[in-house]
């Protein structure tokens, strides 16, 4: 949330904890050397700044820096190349993210690389061939830190410029014979993981914070108070975040049940449309049986409602002579009178 929302306020009224009193410690050089620093203590690298203007070289564009990424020692191995594209700029996407020039790889018979004889840097890149040793990775990572001096970054920065190294270091320090599988080129559920770690380093520990956070005018050392009113402000709701995170996995085991259950449900669905699929036959037979038997009965309840009229009818023709009997009996009967 941003610095004006109810999270900084809250944080301001009980820790005493201002973001902006601690940025003029987070400068984005002074971040740099703990970033490299937590490398190398990491994995046993260093970065080493490479001079564009002495070399005669031109990146694309002048804010961003080259580092040569060597194995410890004086004379180590080169190991990969790093640009550090740091700053925001017009037509520069947002946000930050790492990517790959080009990956490692020791499968090199599959591509056609080469770098002129006169190149203007100390990095020595195989021709094309099968090789012993692998080619070497070019690696960038993009930030888009608002451009000042001093660029002093806040807490939440200095997070990502360490989670970015940690996908950057992933690319860098890959290890693999086909290129497809360098670097970030691996399942989702583990490319975080070296990003989570590194940024762990500032996150989680004081050591990197005390190591190299100093003021940018006077050089003071990030005092301790403020290291305190810090960690005690960003464990601000972390008992939300973890009942968040077990809401979501009881979500999560809610649906593996539902997963689980669901085969069990169709299974139970299509025996059941086998039962009526079996007993459809006999009971449409039943209806036909039905329909036959009141087929038959209708001529015989036809009939008997003929022979019903007919009775009817007789009846009535008596019941009209006897009638006609009836009056001639009344008009020979009446002169008499």
């Amino acid at each position: 949330m941003t610095s004006d929302g109810l999270p900084h306020q809250v944080r301001m009224q009980r820790y005493d904890f201002d973001e902006s009193a601690l940025k003029p410690y987070l400068s984005l050089p002074g971040m740099q050397r703990a970033l490299f620093d937590t490398a190398g203590k990491l994995f046993g690298v260093h970065f080493v700044k490479v001079d564009l203007e002495a070399k005669g070289i031109t990146l694309y564009h002048p804010d961003v820096e080259l580092y040569e990424v060597r194995q410890a020692g004086a004379n180590g191995d080169l190991v990969a190349l790093f640009l550090h594209d740091n700053y925001a700029r017009a037509n520069k996407q947002s946000g930050a993210w790492m990517s790959s020039f080009v990956d490692q790889t020791r499968n090199w018979n599959t591509y056609q690389y080469s770098v002129p004889s006169d190149a203007a840097c100390s990095v020595a890149i195989h021709a094309s061939g099968v090789s012993s040793t692998s080619r070497i990775p070019i690696i960038i990572n993009n930030n888009n830190f608002a451009k000042s001096e001093p660029c002093l970054l806040s807490f939440d920065d200095a997070i990502t410029l360490f989670h970015e190294m940690g996908h950057g270091l992933h690319g860098m320090l890959s290890s693999v014979t086909y290129s497809r599988l360098a670097g970030t080129n691996v399942l989702r559920d583990f490319v975080e993981l070296p990003s989570q770690l590194l940024e762990h380093w500032l996150r989680s520990t004081d050591v990197v914070l005390r190591s190299h956070a100093a003021h940018c005018e006077t050089g003071e050392p990030i005092p301790s108070a403020m290291l305190k009113r810090l960690n005690d402000a960003r464990n601000f709701n972390q008992v939300i975040a973890c009942a968040l995170l077990s809401m979501i996995a009881s979500m999560i085991n809610f649906n593996q049940v539902i997963a689980c259950a669901l085969p069990s449900m169709i299974a139970s669905m299509i025996n059941f449309n086998q039962v009526i699929a079996c007993a459809l036959p006999s009971m449409i037979a039943s209806m036909i049986n039905f329909n036959q038997v009141i087929a038959c009965a209708l001529p015989s309840m036809i009939a008997s409602m003929i022979n019903f009229n007919q009775v009817i009818a007789c009846a009535l023709l008596s019941m009209i002579a006897s009638m006609i009997n009836f009056n001639q009996v009344i008009a020979c009967a009446l002169p008499s009178r």
